[in-house]
């Protein structure tokens, strides 16, 4: 019985190293590949490298970016070339859009340093990338109206074009009903009514039209009114709360964050076990605002002298921040087709104004 008992034992132990590194093994890969010096990229900058060509991608103004028209790629483990001037790899950054720093492998450029004194850095992200919009930065990237850097970007998408809304078919044109006005979302080439509701009505979230969408295509059709006063709103969900760094220096007394027990001057440490004590405002904002989704609960840890404390707010959604980047062209069937330039949060709710007409249409992302 014991010599069965050290066997099993035995056998255990050796399986035990077996599951743990199974279970750590990951699908992306920072190898990387060899590059023929032959083939270097023509002119400093960006690229993407599927191996065997570079492709650039080019750069832009954070606030110039029509992500819709960035360029595309449809590989969760890419590797990409930075090829400049005595690259510092401790001031080369991969953000997604909504402000997500995503880790970095580089390899050595002592290494690659070309003929012409120009640095060939290659650069693989330490994760799988989701079906999302990304940018090498040197500052922090967010958008749309918080942290944008002044400097250039290289911005590129990943994924599912449908997911994106940047297939195809959002340039079909549609058959809307003749007397049914109002703003149409279109998602997977379905077109769906969104519901006016009046101003001052509270927003049943479990009611709202869903796109898949990050970048949605919104039809509007109407025998009245200016297109020209047709507005965006985001109704980001939130807190209660005003920042300085990582300080609270405001409470909004109905909101979740004081009915959670936040107090001025308490230090934000972190939120849904994210660190934020190297986060400057801007990026603690979008971090909250990534974990935040109305009539849910979020877990932040704060500090209150030398005390701990762990706080749980309700989100719920703000008043509204009006969007740019919005436009729209006429169609010969008689509607107009809103685009939006950057893309939208996952798991917010937009809502769209006509100036002066007394009601709201609003619609969720997922």
């Amino acid at each position: 019985m014991i010599k069965e008992f050290i066997k099993f034992c035995s056998v255990l132990i050796l399986i035990i190293p077996l599951l743990v590194s199974c279970s750590q093994t990951n699908s992306f890969d920072t190898k990387f590949t060899k590059i023929n010096k032959n083939k270097l990229p023509s002119t400093p900058g960006v690229y993407f490298f599927d191996g065997k060509n570079s492709i650039e991608v080019f750069p832009s103004e954070v606030d110039d970016t029509i992500f819709k028209n960035v360029f595309h790629i449809d590989n969760s483990n890419p590797e990409f070339v930075i090829y400049n001037n005595e690259v510092n790899p401790d001031t080369y950054f991969l953000y997604d859009y909504r402000g997500n720093n995503i880790p970095l492998a580089f390899n050595d450029p002592a290494q690659n340093r070309a003929e012409n004194g120009l640095d060939l850095v290659q650069v693989k992200p330490m994760m799988d990338l989701e079906d999302s919009f990304y940018c090498f930065s040197q500052t922090t990237v967010i958008n749309p109206v918080i942290g944008r850097t002044q400097n250039p970007v290289w911005c590129f998408s990943q994924g599912s074009e449908n997911r994106l809304g940047i297939d195809s078919t959002t340039d079909n044109n549609y058959s809307l009903p003749i007397s049914n006005f109002g703003f149409f979302l279109v998602d997977n080439g379905n077109v769906e009514l969104i519901p006016p509701t009046p101003l001052d009505e509270e927003i049943d979230i479990d009611t709202l039209p869903i796109t898949n969408s990050l970048l949605p295509t919104i039809l509007y059709q109407s025998n009245t009114g200016n297109l020209n006063d047709v507005q965006l709103y985001w109704r980001r969900a939130i807190i209660g709360i005003g920042l300085n760094g990582n300080m609270v220096t405001k409470l909004y007394t109905e909101l979740g964050a004081a009915l959670s027990g936040i107090q001025l001057e308490d230090i934000l440490v972190k939120v849904n076990n994210v660190d934020l004590t190297t986060l400057d405002k801007d990026q603690i904002i979008s971090t909250i605002s990534n974990f935040c989704v109305a009539e849910n609960t979020i877990d932040i840890e704060i500090l209150r002298g030398t005390q701990r404390f762990l706080a749980q707010p309700e989100c719920s959604l703000d008043s509204g921040t009006q969007l740019g980047g919005f436009e729209y062209i006429l169609k010969s069937e008689g509607y107009a087709e809103f685009q939006i330039s950057f893309p939208l949060y996952i798991d917010n709710v937009y809502c769209l104004y006509v100036r002066n007409s007394g009601e709201k249409s609003c619609f969720l992302v997922q």
